[in-house]
C-alpha cells in the first residue's frame, strides 16, 4: 500500500481529498495532512511518505519550494501539485524538480486519481530498475569475491610465484591486504557428516556475516575446511593484542553457533599477524599447522603464537626406556603397571609436543612388540583382541591423543590379561603343559596321561606347574573349560549338557555347578543375559 500526504493551507481542500477519494481502492493510505510546506517539511523526514499532494500557493513555503526540499533530499518521493490558472505559468518552474502532475483546481477527483495512478506508475518503474541495479550490484561482486576466492586458492596452493603477477591480480581483484591475519576452520569428525559440502558453505556464510565489519576475504579449501583472510586498516601492526581479542571473541561466537545450530564441531586456527601481501601462504601454513594441536587438546581454538612457545619448551622423551618397561610388565601380566607407564609415556610425549606421526608409529610399535609376545606362547592377536585386523588402520586414523590412548589401554590390558590368565612364565614344560590342555580340554584330561605326553613324572608336573603358574592343573584346565564354555553359550544356540560335552565335563549337573562357582550365574542365566 501507497502512503500519501496532504498538504494544502485550506482546510476544506484537505478533507475533500481525504474524504471524497477512495484511496483504499487505489492501494493508497493517507497517513498525514499538513496545511503549510514548513509542517509537512517535518513531516516528510519522519514519515517518509511515498506520494505527496501540495498546493502549490501556501504561506511560509509554497509547493515550488517544497518540492526543491524532496528533489534534493527524498528523490524517491512523488510530487503532485494543485494549482489555480492564475499562477500556471508559475508551476512550470517545479518542472525541473521532477513534478509528477500538476492538477488545476478546482478539478474533479478523477484527475487526482489519474495523478496519483501515474505516480504509481514511477514508483514501481523506479523500484524495478532499482532492484534489477541491485541484483546487477550483486551479481557483480558476487562473481568478483569467486574470483578473489580463487586467486587466493591458487596463491595458497602455490600456482601463482612471480611476485609482480601476484601484485597486479590482487589490484585487478580489488584484494587490499596490508595488516592481516588467516584463519582456517575444520570440521571434526567429517566421517560421520553426509552433506559436509553444504555444511561447509553454511559455515563460511555465517563466518562472512560474523566478520562483516572487517575487510575479509572467505575461501573454501575443501568440503571439511575453509580460511579466511582477515586485513585490518590500522598500521600499528605491532600492537598484536588490540586485534586478536576480538578474533578470539568471534571465533568463540562461532563455536557456538556450529555447535548449537549446526550440531556439529569444528577447530580454528589462527596465524601470527602479517603485514606483507606475500605472506598469505605463510599465513596460511601457520593457521594450518597449530590445527595439529587439536591432537594433542581437547580445544577447538588454536594460535600459533601459543603453538611456537610450546614448540621452543620441548624435551626429548627416553621413549626407548618407557616401551621397555611396558613391555617388562606385559609379559609379567601386570596390567596395572603397564598401564601407568603407558599413561607417563604418551604425557611426555604430549607435553615435548612429538610430531604426530612419531607418535602414532611409537603406537604401532608398541602393539607390534604385544603380537609379537602372543606368537610366542602361541597366541594369536585376534583371540584377545577385537578387530586386531585393521588395528594399525585404526591408529594411523586417530584424530587425538585421548583416541590413541584408549587404543593402546586395550591392546595393553588385552595382552597383559592374557598372559596372566594363561602363561606368565616363559617356561618351556608349563609352556608344552598349557598347549596339551588347550588342544584336548573338551577331552578327559588325567595328570598321568599329561605327564607320560611331557615324559616328566606327575608330581614334579604338578608341583612345577603350581610353583610357576600359581595354579594347579586341575584349576587350570577348569578355568580354560569354563572360558570355552562361556564362548559357546555366547555365540551358538546349543543346550547346556551338549556345552558340557564339548569342554570335556559328561555329567552336566557337575559342569552347571562349576559354571556357577566360577562366573556366579548358572549357563542358562549366562546366556539369557547375553
Amino acid at each position: 500500500m501507497y502512503s500519501v500526504m496532504i498538504v494544502d493551507d485550506e482546510h476544506i481542500i484537505r478533507k475533500g481529498l481525504i474524504n471524497f477519494i477512495k484511496w483504499q481502492e487505489l492501494n493508497c493510505k493517507v497517513i498525514y495532512e499538513a496545511s503549510d510546506g514548513v509542517t509537512a517539511k517535518k513531516l516528510i523526514h519522519s514519515e517518509k511518505p511515498d506520494i505527496i499532494i501540495s498546493d502549490i500557493k501556501m504561506p511560509g513555503l509554497d509547493g515550488i519550494q517544497l518540492s526543491q526540499y524532496i528533489y534534493e533530499n527524498h528523490p524517491n518521493i512523488k510530487v503532485i501539485l494543485l494549482t489555480g490558472y492564475s499562477d500556471f505559468n508559475y508551476a512550470q518552474a517545479a518542472i525541473q524538480y521532477n513534478v509528477v502532475d500538476f492538477v488545476l483546481k478546482p478539478s474533479s477527483t478523477e484527475k487526482i486519481i489519474e495523478a496519483v495512478n501515474k505516480a504509481k506508475t514511477l514508483i514501481i518503474k523506479e523500484k524495478a530498475k532499482e532492484e534489477k541495479l541491485i541484483q546487477l550490484e550483486n551479481n557483480v561482486k558476487e562473481t568478483l569475491a569467486q574470483m578473489q576466492e580463487k586467486f587466493i586458492l591458487d596463491y595458497i596452493n602455490g600456482v601463482f610465484i612471480d611476485n609482480s603477477t601476484i601484485l597486479n591480480k590482487m589490484n585487478d581483484l580489488k584484494i587490499d591486504l596490508h595488516h592481516f591475519y588467516v584463519l582456517v576452520f575444520k570440521i571434526d569428525k567429517m566421517k560421520y557428516i553426509s552433506n559436509g559440502q553444504n555444511m561447509i558453505i553454511e559455515i563460511k556464510k555465517f563466518i562472512s556475516m560474523i566478520f562483516k565489519n572487517y575487510k575479509h576475504y572467505p575461501i573454501i579449501l575443501d568440503g571439511q575446511s575453509l580460511c579466511i583472510i582477515l586485513s585490518f586498516d590500522h598500521s600499528n601492526h605491532s600492537n598484536h593484542s588490540e586485534y586478536i581479542h576480538p578474533i578470539w571473541s568471534k571465533s568463540q561466537e562461532i563455536l557456538s553457533f556450529v555447535n548449537d545450530f549446526m550440531n556439529m564441531s569444528i577447530s580454528i586456527g589462527i596465524s601470527n599477524p602479517h603485514a606483507n601481501f606475500l605472506q598469505i601462504p605463510t599465513g596460511y601454513n601457520e593457521a594450518f599447522q597449530c590445527l595439529r594441536e587439536k591432537f594433542y587438546d581437547k580445544n577447538n581454538i588454536f594460535m600459533y603464537s601459543h603453538y611456537c612457545e610450546t614448540r621452543s619448551t620441548c624435551k626429548e622423551t627416553p621413549i626407548n626406556k618407557y616401551i621397555h618397561q611396558i613391555m617388562h610388565f606385559v609379559k609379567l601380566g601386570k596390567t596395572n603397571e603397564s598401564m601407568d607407564t603407558l599413561h607417563q609415556l604418551l604425557e611426555e610425549l604430549q607435553l615435548s609436543k612429538q610430531s604426530i606421526d612419531h607418535i602414532k608409529t611409537t603406537s604401532i610399535r608398541i602393539s607390534s612388540l604385544c603380537s609379537t609376545l602372543l606368537d610366542t606362547y602361541n597366541i594369536t592377536f585376534s583371540d584377545v583382541l577385537q578387530n586386531s585386523d585393521n588395528l594399525y588402520q585404526q591408529i594411523l586414523q586417530c584424530e587425538s591423543i585421548s583416541k590413541l590412548s584408549s587404543i593402546l589401554e586395550t591392546v595393553i590390558q588385552s595382552t597383559a590379561s592374557s598372559l596372566n590368565t594363561i602363561d606368565v612364565y616363559d617356561h618351556y614344560l608349563i609352556k608344552k603343559a598349557i598347549d596339551y590342555i588347550k588342544k584336548n580340554y573338551h577331552h578327559p584330561i588325567k595328570l598321568k596321561v599329561l605327564a607320560k605326553h611331557l615324559h616328566i613324572n606327575g608330581s614334579y608336573l604338578s608341583r612345577l606347574f603350581k610353583q610357576e603358574t600359581g595354579e594347579t592343573l586341575t584349576q587350570m584346565i577348569t578355568k580354560m573349560r569354563i572360558k570355552k564354555a562361556q564362548d559357546l553359550l555366547s555365540s551358538n544356540d546349543l543346550k547346556t549338557y551338549e556345552v558340557a560335552i564339548m569342554v570335556g565335563i559328561e555329567d552336566p549337573a557337575y559342569f552347571s555347578q562349576i559354571f556357577k562357582k566360577h562366573t556366579g550365574v548358572c549357563p542358562s542365566e549366562y546366556k539369557n543375559n547375553m
